[in-house]
């Protein structure tokens, strides 16, 4: 009895270990996607290069595009530890993070995409 409660905590930890992986995962790249977000707001006003400004918006894409599969893995995540676990105040708070993180980066792709289309030609 004793050995089978260690085996389903050692599960339940290494399933919150990858649960908090991805939560980082997300949280720095959501941040990162906002600071490249300014960076080219920044090098409009600034007369940056064309080829620096669509670097950007290209790096712009791919972070936000990574932060869309990793947000969505995280709300599968946390949305079964809601139904398999407690209900947490934490799970909450996670959970409208990752909701907002999937909506800001889906924004910032389709943003990137159009305003790179524009940039090269249709």
């Amino acid at each position: 009895m004793e050995e089978k409660k260690i085996k389903d905590k050692s599960k339940l930890n290494s399933a919150f270990w990858l649960f908090r992986l991805t939560r980082t995962s997300v949280f720095i790249l959501f941040f990162f996607c906002v600071l490249l977000f300014l960076f080219y707001l920044m090098g409009n006003y600034q007369n940056f290069m064309d080829k620096t400004q669509l670097l950007i918006l290209t790096v712009l894409g791919f972070s936000s595009v990574l932060e869309v599969v990793l947000s969505f893995l995280g709300l599968v995540e946390i949305i079964f530890f809601m139904i398999t676990n407690k209900f947490r105040v934490n799970n909450i708070f996670s959970l409208l993070f990752l909701i907002l993180a999937f909506i800001t980066s889906v924004i910032f792709v389709i943003y990137a995409v159009i305003i790179k289309r524009f940039a090269t030609g249709i």
